[in-house]
Parts: structure tokens; sequence; C-alpha cells
């Protein structure tokens, strides 16, 4: 059975699904006419490449005067969204102690986007992301302790995605030689946008 939010079942309307749960729609059939043009026109459905003219295009269309938006990509970063280890260390040995206590599977502390949510104030993001065979996805960030990566594109009740968002640690002893040489901790698949709205009073 089909997500309530995905009623066509489609496998390339992430971001409208993305989108529609964010605004509070029961489904991309509700979004406003001139988005669903936008969908139509995109091939398959699906903003290639992250292109942010467009994600900022169908954003103006979809919110209208009811919310404010703010996109941020790290399409230029090799690393996406993840922070970079050997830049946070030398901030000082307190971080770098508090570092070390966080276990190396977790996502605690590694990811801009998280912090997204207290600096624009609102508890969910839409988040794009791309996988090592070159495959893109969006889906819903959830402010929480830690936050949900979550899609509802073929799950009226939310699936888990944080298992495939998250990345590999290259060497799970040798994470110190990680930070002195500057190279990223992970490996694989990488988040390169995010999106939020915030209602106008």
């Amino acid at each position: 059975m089909p997500s309530t939010y995905n009623p066509s079942g489609s496998n390339n309307n992430c971001f409208f699904v993305t989108l529609a749960y964010l605004i509070g729609l029961q489904s991309v059939d509700d979004l406003p006419l001139d988005v669903k043009e936008e969908m139509k026109k995109l091939p398959n459905g699906v903003i290639v490449d992250y292109e942010m003219e467009e994600i900022d295009r169908c954003l103006k269309l979809a919110v209208g005067d009811k919310y404010q938006y703010h996109i941020k990509a790290w399409l230029f970063n090799d690393i996406g969204s993840e922070i970079e280890s050997a830049t946070v260390i030398r901030r000082g040995s307190g971080l770098r102690r508090m570092l070390r206590m966080n276990p190396p599977n977790t996502n605690a502390m590694w990811r801009h986007e998280q912090f997204l949510l207290d600096t624009w104030q609102v508890s969910m993001l839409g988040v794009g992301y791309v996988t090592t065979d070159n495959k893109s996805h969006f889906v819903v960030l959830k402010e929480g302790h830690p936050p949900a990566y979550v899609c509802y594109q073929h799950d009226s009740n939310g699936q888990d995605k944080w298992p495939e968002i998250k990345r590999n640690w290259r060497g799970k002893r040798d994470w110190r030689k990680c930070w002195l040489k500057r190279k990223s901790l992970t490996e694989g698949n990488k988040v390169i946008c995010a999106f939020g709205l915030v209602a106008n009073q």
C-alpha cells in the first residue's frame, strides 16, 4: 500500500514528499498547483544533481506568505555536511576530550545540518543526500537525541534512513591518526543540502 504522502507510489518525487510533510500537507497531491507543475517538468520528477535554483523556486512557490525558508548546501565539499575533524579538534583540548568520549558509531557532533535545527529555530528539516553509487534522496530530519532521518515516500509512518545516511569510519582504532593527518573520518554517503521552513507570525 502506497504512503499516504505519496498516493501514486512514485519513486521519483522524494523532494516533493519531504516538502509536503514539512508544510503539514496530507500528500504531494495537496501541494500548490504551481509546485506540481514544476514536478511534472522535471525529468521523472527528480531534482537532478541538487539544482539549488530549482529547489529555491519550488520552495518559493510552495510556501507563499505562510513561511520563510532557509537553504544550505555543501555541494562542493567532498565530505558533504560532515564536520571536518581536523578543523574541529584545533578549537581546543576541551572539545577534543568531548569528541573522544563519543563512540565511533554515533552521529553526535559530526553533521552540520543537525546544528541548523537550532540555528534556524526549527524542529524539522528537509535533507538531501547522495550515496556512493550516485543515487540521491531527500528525507525529513527530525530533532531528537540523536536526530532522526526519516523517509515518508513509501511508508506513511516513516522509514529510518540513518543506517543509509551514516558513513563508515576508516579504521575504528586509528581515528586519532585521521585527525592529525587532516583526513575525513568517514567515507561513503554524504548529505549535501538542507532546507528549513519557519512559519510567519
